[in-house]
């Protein structure tokens, strides 16, 4: 840990499940902006040393694009880079934190947790029937890209994630996952 860090910011780390002497992050609640922006500064000195992260995970979900962030913050990181990242997945591991799940380099689950999967949806406007198509237009790119990454971490293809996601929620426990190719070890 960097010596120089304050207490007020060890300690605000904390509260946001970022233990610095553990090297874990732990992900619970909606996910959002405001876990892009700690887990960002988390990952700026977790980088200093390149010593292995682990991120635990027990989820609903949130908003897709904040998945991305983390997604890709994550994957950008030279800890990704040198196979040092593990995500764990405790509990529920739902919507956009199936994403974070498979953005480790090692993934785990707990014996009796959920991954649920399922169509991104959103609320459309009512008042203009060309704001609507544009919303299912972008709905659509989203879902294809949503489908390719899960194809990208898995056994399946990305048309597998198409038609499951036509399935409304579809819950697949630690067993189905090993299967899947979603993770690699069962805690």
């Amino acid at each position: 840990m960097n010596k120089k860090l304050s207490k007020d910011l060890f300690i605000y780390f904390l509260e946001w499940g970022i233990n610095l002497n553990r090297r874990s992050i732990r992900i619970n609640g909606s996910i959002d902006d405001d876990y892009f922006d700690i887990l960002d500064e988390a990952f700026n000195i977790f980088e200093l040393d390149r010593k292995k992260v682990t991120i635990r995970i027990n989820s609903f979900g949130g908003d897709y694009y904040s998945a991305l962030a983390i997604k890709d913050r994550i994957e950008a990181s030279n800890l990704h880079k040198s196979n040092k990242v593990i995500t764990e997945g405790y509990g529920k591991i739902m919507s956009a934190a199936t994403i974070l799940l498979v953005s480790g380099n090692i993934r785990k689950m707990s014996k009796e947790s959920w991954f649920m999967f399922h169509e991104i949806h959103t609320e459309l406007p009512f008042d203009r029937a060309h704001i609507q198509r544009q919303e299912i237009y972008q709905m659509n790119r989203e879902m294809q890209q949503f489908c390719r990454i899960m194809a990208e971490n898995s056994c399946e293809d990305v048309l597998y994630w198409d038609n499951l996601a036509k399935h409304n929620e579809v819950y697949f426990n630690a067993d189905q996952c090993i299967e899947l190719g979603i993770i690699d070890k069962i805690l």
